[in-house]
């Protein structure tokens, strides 16, 4: 009886649980070479500029679309519990009807200020935290206005701690 309980224990053990991804468009093109796998995660790496248009990505754990440049989306709809959209050196551009359905994590990362450019078509995001047609976009690189203001507030530290030690006496 016991042997049986440890066969079942290794059995269970050694089963190995793959994500499950699909990927169909009408045409995907990279100005490099293209490293792609529906292993586990639905991953493609651009060495280059890439361009997916039609179709969909689907994923049981993530999606990666990495370019060394520019990457570009047109109507194509991706799906995953983590989509991660980056674009090394470049920005990521949107044509009409992209979907980006996230059920955790959604993280769109860019070379160039702003961190998304081009948007000349409304761009469906939907997350756990929001759904909806309209997302406010924050650039990758501080704002003249951040320096100011991280500035003024060191000021006002430096100034009080001056304050404090000149009547400390």
């Amino acid at each position: 009886m016991l042997r049986l309980l440890f066969t079942l224990i290794a059995l269970t053990l050694n089963t190995v649980a793959y994500a499950a991804s699909t990927a169909s468009f009408s045409s995907m093109s990279c100005s490099g070479s293209l490293t792609s796998s529906l292993v586990g995660d639905a991953s493609f790496i651009c060495a280059g500029d890439l361009s997916v248009i039609g179709g969909s990505i689907i994923s049981d754990s993530k999606v990666l679309l990495k370019s060394d440049g520019m990457l570009f989306l047109d109507n194509i709809s991706l799906s995953a519990p983590f989509i991660e959209l980056l674009a090394v050196n470049g920005g990521v551009t949107y044509g009409s009807g992209v979907i980006l359905s996230a059920s955790s994590s959604l993280t769109i990362n860019s070379g160039i200020t702003p961190a998304i450019g081009g948007i000349t078509q409304p761009v469906i995001i939907k997350t756990p935290l929001w759904n909806g047609d309209k997302v406010a976009l924050t650039p990758s690189v501080p704002e003249p206005e951040s320096y100011a203001m991280m500035l003024s507030g060191l000021s006002i530290i430096v100034f009080a701690i001056r304050r404090k030690t000149k009547y400390k006496v």
